[in-house]
């Protein structure tokens, strides 16, 4: 069972916007759901899981997700939670217990994390993510970095020294979705959060 986990409780407030960046309208259409249309064209997702915030339960285009998406949502195709953490974590991992506790997990099964906001990936690619996976238990997606990276010291001066520069052939930026055997990423988790040191 391959089961794709959608992020979309974070609160954008790197953005500084009103709006939440997951809600933003692109072509009249909440950026949340180019990644569900996109994991529904994948034949090897079994189930679609997108985690919303409690306090976005009467957001509108969460409302017209409902409407819209009403069949899939009815044949369990797609499953709507309200559990976002206050970290990026948390909402993980509260999601990864509601899927643990409404489906049998069993040890072959697989989880994809995406992040909503990130609706600029290809169906190739997570193909070979979901096919990869099975040997390799974790995988990511990246992409080699084309920018000249610096390590600097932290200090609380708007200036800051610069330390050392980063050899880019050997940099990547790390992408969604992220893919993990279920049981390994979740026993992580409940290992951290049994002893968060």
């Amino acid at each position: 069972m391959v089961y794709a986990l959608i992020l979309a409780a974070g609160s954008g407030k790197r953005m500084k916007t009103k709006q939440k960046k997951q809600f933003f309208k692109i072509n009249n259409k909440p950026v949340f759901l180019y990644s569900i249309d996109i994991f529904l064209k994948i034949k090897k997702i079994n189930k679609i899981y997108i985690n919303f915030n409690k306090s976005d339960t009467n957001n509108n285009e969460i409302n017209y997700f409902i409407k819209t998406y009403k069949k899939f949502i009815s044949n369990g195709k797609i499953n709507i939670i309200f559990n976002g953490g206050k970290e990026r974590y948390d909402s993980v991992y509260n999601a990864m217990n509601t899927i643990k506790n409404n489906n049998t997990i069993k040890r072959n099964d697989l989880i994809l994390i995406h992040d909503s906001a990130r609706v600029l990936f290809d169906i190739n690619d997570v193909n070979k993510l979901i096919y990869n996976l099975p040997k390799l238990k974790a995988i990511t997606l990246a992409s080699k970095s084309t920018e000249t990276l610096k390590t600097v010291k932290n200090d609380k001066n708007i200036f800051k020294k610069v330390i050392n520069t980063l050899d880019r052939n050997i940099v990547y930026n790390i992408k969604t979705p992220q893919g993990f055997n279920f049981n390994l990423l979740f026993n992580a988790y409940s290992n951290f959060y049994k002893d968060k040191n």
